[in-house]
C-alpha cells in the first residue's frame, strides 16, 4: 500500500483523516499525523514522529495536504 498525498481545499480536512505539512509550510521537514480536533481554519492533530509526550500540534488547514491511500 502507498500513500499519495493531495492537497485539497480547507473545507474538505476533517477530524479523523491523515494529513501532512505542505512543501510550501517547510520543504526540509515534513510534519504527518492525525486530525484530532477541527476549529474551522485550524486543526490539532497528532504528530506521527514526536519525540516527547506533547504530541498536539496545531496547523492552519491550507498548510496541510490530505493523505489519499491507493492499494
Amino acid at each position: 500500500m502507498t500513500y499519495n498525498y493531495k492537497h485539497v481545499s480547507t473545507i474538505s480536512i476533517n477530524v479523523g483523516d491523515l494529513v501532512q505539512t505542505t512543501e510550501e509550510y517547510d520543504p526540509f521537514c515534513i510534519i504527518s499525523g492525525k486530525v484530532i480536533e477541527d476549529y474551522g481554519n485550524k486543526i490539532i492533530m497528532i504528530d506521527d514522529d514526536a519525540e516527547t509526550e506533547d504530541n498536539k500540534l496545531e496547523f492552519h488547514k491550507s498548510d496541510l495536504k490530505i493523505k489519499e491511500i491507493q492499494e
